[in-house]
């Protein structure tokens, strides 16, 4: 006999795995859209902190 509470941990799992999975791709396919604003918006902030050290 499996105790309910070991059934309750599983099912919170799984549903935290699905939803997971599916804001990761999401996420994936909105970075995939908004890349190149992202990247040239990342590089300036780089090379600016760089330069003032």
């Amino acid at each position: 006999m499996v105790p309910p509470i070991a059934i309750v941990f599983a099912t919170l799992f799984l549903v935290i795995c699905i939803v997971a999975v599916f804001a990761y791709l999401c996420y994936r396919r909105y970075m995939n859209s908004e890349k190149t604003i992202l990247v040239n918006a990342e590089l300036t902030l780089s090379s600016e902190g760089v330069n003032n050290g």
